[in-house]
This record gives C-alpha cells, structure tokens and sequence, in this order.
C-alpha cells in the first residue's frame, strides 16, 4: 500500500489532500476481472465520460457549459439523445410518497431573473391517490400570485381551465 498524505492507507494507493493527474490519453477504469467500466477523457475542446459498454461511446459530454447525455455534441444546457424508434422516456422525474393528498409531488419550473426562486413557470404532478395516479398542473406567472395554477388535468381526463376542480373533460 501506499500513501500519500497519510501514514495508513487503506488502499493500493491512498491520497489524502489535492491530487492532480495529466495525462492526452485520459483516464479508463477496469474492473477486477479486466473488463472495461468506465473513462473520462478530454481532448482540449469537451471532456467526455464514457461508462459501461466497450468504451467506444460517451455517455455523456461537458462542451462549453453544455451537457449532453448519449451525444457528443451537445447545442443547449442539456441534450438527451435517443436513437430508438417508438416513446421512450429520456428524463425521468421520481418524487418517492405515499401521500395521497394531491400536496407532494415533482415540478419541472422556469425562472426567469436573476433571482432562482421567482418562478415564472411551472408544470407540476402531484400524487392524489395510491398507484402513483398524479394530476397534472401548469402554473404560469409568479409563484407568489394567487392565480399562479392556470390548468389542471385530473387522472380521470377531467380538464380545468381556471379551476382546480374541474368536472368536465375537454
């Protein structure tokens, strides 16, 4: 074993502090059994992390503040690519509740100032009964209004428009 930064390690290498490696090559990380299991690698533009697999595909990209998830070429703050035919869920939302009371829930919020907690915009599911049955909410204008919640789509097809209670589909 050695170490550095400490008098005990626990491991083959043991660092205990800053560390900073270089290498053109990037770094690849092999299981006990010699199988391939993951890589980071930079070439000078984008930094890539390929995970799993044969190594020859990034999983995932870090260019010019982007990020992308299966694309090596990532255009927005987040890219998902899926090559597959058919629906397939590509971002995946899971709040863990039992509550059936319609109060927890995930969102997915726009803000649009400088000040992250000034929601513009929303679109909420929140759990109303047991199975995972959601409602979906859309919300626009501050959180703070009174009207915030605009539209609410029940689990039975029931559609409001300026109501949190609908009784009636569209």
């Amino acid at each position: 074993y050695l170490g550095i930064g400490t008098t005990s390690p626990a491991s083959h290498l043991d660092v205990v502090g800053s560390m900073r490696l270089r290498t053109a090559a990037g770094y690849y990380i092999y299981n006990a059994s010699n199988q391939f299991r993951a890589a980071f690698h930079d070439n000078g533009s984008m930094t890539r992390i390929f995970a799993d697999g044969n190594g020859s595909t990034a999983h995932m990209t870090f260019n010019g503040g982007n990020v992308g998830i299966n694309t090596t070429a990532p255009d927005s703050k987040l890219t998902v690519y899926n090559d597959t035919t058919g629906i397939t869920g590509l971002v995946k939302l899971w709040t863990s509740t039992a509550n059936n009371t319609a109060a927890d829930g995930g969102a997915i919020e726009w803000v649009g100032s400088a000040d992250k907690t000034a929601v513009g915009a929303k679109i909420a599911a929140t759990r109303v009964a047991a199975g995972a049955f959601m409602d979906l909410r859309f919300y626009t204008g501050r959180n703070t209004d009174s009207d915030h919640e605009k539209m609410r789509i029940l689990t039975d097809g029931k559609v409001g428009i300026g109501t949190t209670t609908p009784t009636k589909t569209l």
